[in-house]
């Protein structure tokens, strides 16, 4: 069962677009609007699982692997991937090995090189694989570091770590300013921290604020979020919600 094909998504499908995807075939086909329906029902659970599946980065990444031929248990190491017989023929990798790896905000927007030391048992002492994340990389996305021919192949499961002054919406940022009432009376400018900040080539950014704004409101700055996984040259926004105090 390919569950990408049962939500008409691609393998790299963002979570967003699998979401999307699933909430579009649950208007269409949720018990409650096609009652007496067993076909309905049956194609209901069948989405249902494949959601389960799909926005769970840890059963996302083990089902891929199983579309690679592998199949998955979970031994005293963590996750490692096994194959149900052990012939390979001589094209074929060793078993590859599941790490979970931590990353920065700051680090997916840059994109970075991950290095994990393995389980005994899998390399060489001193052997630690590495892989290249590139740049807005996602929650729950993995990439591969292929490994000498007599090694495992390792796959890199990516964790973005909470920030303490921003919160990530797909490509976008955001943080919080706070103002006097007296200065949004007469309309301000006021600088913004960006995951950019600490770059030589770019300056703090400065948003201005209109006149009148009130507590709550939202102003975006263009282009100053996390670049698209698939268009690395465009870059999401960064959403600034204003807070008015006396």
């Amino acid at each position: 069962m390919n569950y990408y094909d049962i939500l008409g998504v691609e393998s790299n499908a963002t979570q967003e677009e699998i979401r999307a995807a699933y909430r579009e075939w649950m208007s269409l086909i949720h018990p409650d609007r096609n009652r007496g329906n067993p076909r309905a029902e049956e194609l209901a659970k069948r989405v249902n699982e494949t959601y389960q599946v799909l926005s769970d980065p840890q059963k996302r990444a083990e089902f891929d692997l199983r579309r690679r031929g592998y199949s998955c248990q979970e031994g005293r190491d963590g996750y490692k991937d096994v194959n149900e017989s052990n012939e390979r023929s001589p094209a074929q990798y060793r078993d590859p090995v599941i790490l979970k790896v931590s990353l920065t905000l700051e680090q997916i927007d840059r994109g970075c090189k991950v290095r994990e030391s393995c389980p005994a048992g899998h390399f060489s002492i001193g052997q630690q694989p590495e892989a290249q994340v590139p740049p807005g990389a996602r929650d729950g996305d993995h990439v591969v570091a292929t490994c000498p021919r007599e090694f495992h192949d390792v796959i890199f499961v990516i964790r973005v770590l909470p920030h303490p002054v921003f919160e990530r919406n797909g490509p976008d940022l955001f943080t919080e300013v706070y103002v006097r009432e007296s200065d949004v009376k007469k309309g301000t400018t006021v600088p913004v921290a960006t995951l950019r900040y600490e770059s030589p080539f770019f300056e703090k950014a400065e948003i201005t604020l209109p006149q009148g704004i009130q507590s709550g409101q939202q102003v975006r700055l263009e282009g100053y979020g996390l670049p698209f996984p698939r268009n690395r040259a465009q870059r999401g926004d960064l959403i600034v919600k204003v807070h008015v105090r006396n």
